[in-house]
């Protein structure tokens, strides 16, 4: 699609069929141009943050899971408050990531549904010889779609549900290891932890996908929307 892009931002106003419709001018074509490469950087840079995220979550989640390890093979009964206190913030700060990676998402969702409408102004107006497979998507009129309840219980992405399981994972461990100190029996630790596992997952993939769905229904070229999300920490 970016080559494709970039072919289009020089060939604009090129074979020209409609004798009818005006020529654009050189000013025209050097602002959709412009425009393109502007949004077109914007998307590359929010898809590759999504992965930058994604990366520094998993040297946390790492570093995490190395001192678990080193506490329980330190010594032969570990301190449970020690790693209750670990697996509370490593959730906490998994809810962080996952928030940042969800409102990432959701800017490149903005600039790829700006993209997609500047592509088709600009196949419109200069009337570029396309092959049939494009009319479909030149006529098309994008319109948000209601989507089934039953999506809400399923994360937005496979970063996503990676990260929203290491989190439910451990608040239900935490959990699990809350009520064997209060010598609670295992079978009863073992379903709260899973009923707190399931709740955790469910919460943060609905969470995600609220977050996604709110920068779509607000589409838009703005560069910044600290205006118009404020209160979000995805926002950034």
């Amino acid at each position: 699609m970016i080559g494709w892009l970039r072919g289009i931002k020089s060939g604009i106003g090129e074979h020209m069929f409609d004798t009818d419709q005006p020529q654009l001018t050189d000013t025209q074509r050097q602002v959709l141009g412009d425009e393109i490469s502007r949004l077109q950087t914007l998307y590359l840079d929010a898809t590759s943050s999504i992965q930058s995220v994604f990366n520094f979550y998993l040297s946390f989640l790492t570093a995490v899971i190395g001192v678990v390890i080193f506490i329980v093979e330190s010594s032969g009964t570990p301190n449970n408050g020690v790693l209750i206190i670990l697996l509370l913030f490593a959730a906490l700060v998994g809810t962080v990531y996952l928030s940042a990676l969800s409102g990432r998402y959701g800017h490149a969702t903005r600039f790829a549904h700006a993209l997609d409408q500047l592509r088709r102004q600009q196949i419109t107006m200069s009337n570029a010889p396309m092959p049939p497979i494009y009319s479909e998507f030149v006529n098309e009129q994008p319109a948000p779609q209601p989507e089934p309840w039953i999506l809400w219980l399923v994360p937005t992405g496979t970063y996503q549900l990676f990260m929203a399981v290491m989190n439910a994972a451990a608040l239900g461990l935490m959990v699990a290891l809350t009520l064997n100190a209060g010598e609670v029996g295992g079978g009863a630790s073992g379903a709260a932890a899973f009923f707190v596992f399931l709740v955790t997952l469910t919460v943060m993939s609905a969470y995600s996908r609220l977050t996604i769905n709110r920068f779509v229904r607000q589409l838009d070229v703005r560069v910044d929307m600290g205006s118009r999300l404020s209160g979000w920490a995805s926002r950034q």
